[in-house]
């Protein structure tokens, strides 16, 4: 099997990220305090949180414009320009006045992660703001094939956004957090996490098979989300869909950083069902991509070349170990 996901264009709406990397050694402790010492190697940036998912999806071959708020200060400008040289269209970006440009700093050392230091404000986006980027997805709703919302709970996911790009009549998947779970109805395609997915259905005891199996199909109702995926991290995913609920499993592999993995399951399920693959196909493909992203450091770009050459070793492995329960 070969994947090829062109000419498809898509919106990712979302709170944006600059991330940086501070790699370095450690030789001896800080006489100040019983700190390791990091000598500086290495300062690397990256697009984070929404913006990374855009690069995601370019990476693969969509088309894509970003959708999110950035403040006016260098960071941000810093990080409209990384996406502007990977291609992206970040012509529905709003710049917010008082509100700084989000950053994580993530200082490692011998491969391990030491700290990391987070820069922002997660208040609402002012309603000017709101009304920007609204105006802005209402003009470009005719010339894509799917929204995709990427919610970190910073502050830009917001009832009024979700309702306008609920009015566009485009597909629309997301990837949540549980503050705005109650956005998330009548939509198709809904991916949280096994955490997140215990947290919104306030499930605070172990689950066992069965029980994720109905509490996914009675979630999913409630919603009403066409489909419903639930990452279950080295377990794989579960796919529930109105006719079924199945488990796909991972295939193992060498975990370097889980960075970036969820971004990279809604990122390649989008644009696998965008494509016409088959709900067990994409979420196949999914799994690929997410078992290929935690073996790189930080939340890094596959190609579909990467994809297919895993595929080539995988796709029967897990297709034949996939069950499914029949509603």
């Amino acid at each position: 099997m070969k994947v090829s996901f062109e000419n498809k264009a898509v919106v990712v709406v979302g709170d944006l990220i600059l991330d940086e990397y501070i790699e370095g050694k450690v030789e001896r402790i800080s006489p100040e305090a019983p700190v390791p010492v990091v000598e500086l190697l290495k300062d690397e940036h990256k697009p984070g949180g929404a913006a990374n998912v855009a690069v995601l999806l370019k990476t693969l071959g969509a088309e894509v414009k970003l959708a999110g708020v950035v403040g006016e200060d260098e960071r941000g400008e810093f990080l409209l320009d990384l996406l502007r040289e990977r291609g992206i269209d970040t012509s529905l970006v709003v710049k917010e006045k008082e509100r700084p440009t989000t950053v994580k700093t993530r200082i490692i050392a011998r491969a391990q992660h030491i700290v990391r230091l987070d820069r922002e404000i997660k208040k609402p986006v002012a309603e000017d703001t709101q009304k920007r980027v609204i105006k802005k997805l209402l003009d470009v709703h005719s010339s894509i094939d799917a929204v995709l919302i990427e919610d970190y709970d910073k502050g830009f996911i917001t009832g009024d956004i979700v309702n306008a790009i609920k009015s566009m009549n485009n597909p629309i998947y997301v990837d949540p957090k549980i503050k705005n779970i109650p956005f998330y109805t009548d939509i198709h395609v809904l991916k949280p996490n096994f955490s997140e997915f215990k947290a919104a259905i306030g499930y605070l005891k172990d689950m066992d098979e069965d029980t994720l199996y109905n509490e996914a199909k009675r979630f999913r109702k409630a919603q009403n989300v066409e489909i419903l995926i639930i990452t279950l991290g080295e377990k794989g995913m579960l796919v529930c869909t109105e006719e079924k609920v199945c488990h796909i499993p991972a295939i193992k592999r060498e975990v370097f950083d889980v960075t970036g993995a969820g971004d990279m399951v809604i990122s390649a399920f989008t644009l696998s069902d965008l494509a016409g693959y088959d709900l067990l196909d994409a979420a196949v493909i999914a799994s690929v991509a997410a078992g290929i992203e935690v073996t790189k450091l930080g939340a890094t770009p596959i190609t579909v070349h990467e994809i297919n050459a895993v595929l080539g070793d995988e796709y029967h492995k897990i297709k034949e170990h996939i069950r499914c329960n029949i509603s």
